[in-house]
């Protein structure tokens, strides 16, 4: 098993992230979305109708915000940038707009400039809660974990009984404080007792903090609220596997693979187990699976590598290891 020690901790928790949903952009009153007969979900159906409206009405500029409305919802964040950026020509204080075109950018990975639009909504209005929390998510992308953090303390100030907030600053606490962590999750799931990512996440902390029963107890409660949930099935898998309870470790992983067959880290905690365990052909096709599904990860292959050279197959573990390096380098 000398394998073991190369990559025992290179496994990854895989916490439910912040933001894992789009968050919630301002929404403005308006008629413009009762006098069609589009459905909710057809969304150019609905772009043509109100398209039609700034038409007739083009001094009516509120309508290019309900179009922008449209656009983020269908996921256009480019054509919605652009509507947003023509209601706030004649609507220069609207914080909401601000707001609204900082999700857009936080959408297409420009969370330097998303943090600029929410710096203009705080200015206008400094108590919405909502706009310190998103720019905490953007500064958690750019791995300013504790401006992110302020933020999200901030966020809590305003808004207190407000689960999210708790929970988002959990996920970035994590990686430097998971005692506070676990708190927050504890205050989130004061507020939203059955919320299961809270669940999920404060067991893989109490699994990273050795507390396995305290982790086995959230994921049973979990399974309990979601039983047909891949997520928590992984989750159990993992802690099963801290325990070394290996048997009910690949139950908990097989389970997962039927609830979530694309998604590759339900194979990954699979094969990273039947390595473990000496099953290193077993391993070897679950990782193969997940590399299909994900081949841009250089742990797989690098996990793959370190079963080729258990099995005796060298060239193909070098050559995993040089995809590795390669995806590395991107």
């Amino acid at each position: 098993m000398a394998l073991l020690t190369a990559f025992l901790f290179s496994t990854v928790l895989f916490t439910v992230p912040a933001s894992g949903e789009s968050p919630k952009r301002y929404e403005r009153s308006s008629t413009a979305f009762e006098q069609t007969a589009c459905a909710t979900e057809d969304y150019d159906c609905r772009i043509k109708d109100i398209t039609k409206q700034i038409k007739a009405n083009g001094s009516d500029k509120s309508l290019y915000f309900d179009r922008a409305d449209i656009y983020f919802d269908a996921k256009r964040f480019n054509k919605a940038l652009k509507d947003y950026g023509k209601y706030l020509k004649s609507n220069k204080t609207d914080a909401g707009a601000m707001y609204n075109r900082g999700l857009c950018y936080a959408e297409l990975k420009k969370h330097e400039k998303a943090i600029k639009e929410y710096n203009k909504a705080i200015a206008i209005d400094p108590n919405d809660a909502d706009y310190y929390a998103a720019r905490g998510d953007s500064l958690d992308e750019l791995g300013k974990t504790k401006e992110a953090i302020d933020k999200y303390t901030r966020a809590i100030a305003l808004a207190p009984d407000n689960d999210e907030h708790y929970y988002n600053r959990a996920v970035v606490r994590e990686k430097t404080d998971p005692a506070g962590a676990v708190e927050d999750y504890n205050a989130s799931l004061r507020i939203k007792p059955d919320d299961v990512d809270s669940l999920i996440n404060r067991a893989y902390v109490y699994d990273g903090l050795e507390q396995y029963d305290a982790a086995l107890k959230d994921l049973l409660a979990a399974r309990e609220l979601e039983p047909d949930r891949a997520q928590t099935h992984h989750a159990l898998g993992y802690v099963y596997e801290s325990m070394e309870n290996y048997e009910k470790s690949y139950e908990s992983y097989s389970r997962s693979i039927e609830l979530g067959p694309t998604d590759a880290e339900n194979y990954y905690g699979s094969g990273y187990l039947l390595i473990r365990v000496g099953e290193y052909q077993r391993g070897i096709a679950d990782m193969t699976k997940a590399i299909i599904l994900a081949p841009s990860r250089p742990e797989l292959y690098e996990t793959r590598a370190e079963a080729y050279d258990e099995t005796g197959e060298t060239a193909k573990a070098v050559s995993d290891r040089k995809l590795a390096a390669k995806l590395k380098k991107k």
